[in-house]
C-alpha cells in the first residue's frame, strides 16, 4: 500500500514499508518519486543505503550532484541528508534500507 507524503508543491513522493526487523533496528522502504518530484531522505540510524530500482535520479549531498541510473547504489554512514529528484519520464523507484526510521522532508 502506497502512503502519500506531505509536500509543499505537487509531485509528492509516496512510500511503502516493505519489511522491519522484529526489534525495529532495521527496515526496508520503497520510495516512489513522480517525474520532477523531489524529496530529502535521512535516517535517525547510523546507516542509510539506497538502490535505484527504476528511473534516473539526481542525487545531491554536500553540494555535489550526481545522476544515478537504474542499479546504482549509495551508502551513507554519517546520517547526512540525501536530496533526490526524479529525472525520468514516468516515475522513479528507490529502495531504502536503514538502521532507523526513514525521514522524508
Amino acid at each position: 500500500r502506497w502512503i502519500q507524503t506531505s509536500c509543499a508543491v505537487g509531485k509528492c513522493p509516496t512510500v511503502t514499508s516493505l519489511w522491519k526487523a522484529p526489534d525495529e533496528t532495521q527496515g526496508g522502504t520503497l520510495l516512489n518519486l513522480p517525474f520532477g518530484g523531489h524529496t530529502r531522505v535521512a535516517s535517525n540510524g547510523t546507516l542509510l543505503r539506497m538502490v535505484i530500482v527504476a528511473g534516473s535520479v539526481k542525487h545531491s549531498v554536500s553540494q555535489t550532484d550526481t545522476t544515478l541510473p537504474v542499479g546504482s547504489y549509495v551508502e551513507s554512514a554519517t546520517g547526512a541528508e540525501q536530496q533526490l529528484e526524479c529525472r525520468e519520464a514516468g516515475e522513479c523507484l528507490v529502495y531504502l534500507r536503514t538502521s532507523g526510521p526513514v525521514l522524508l522532508r
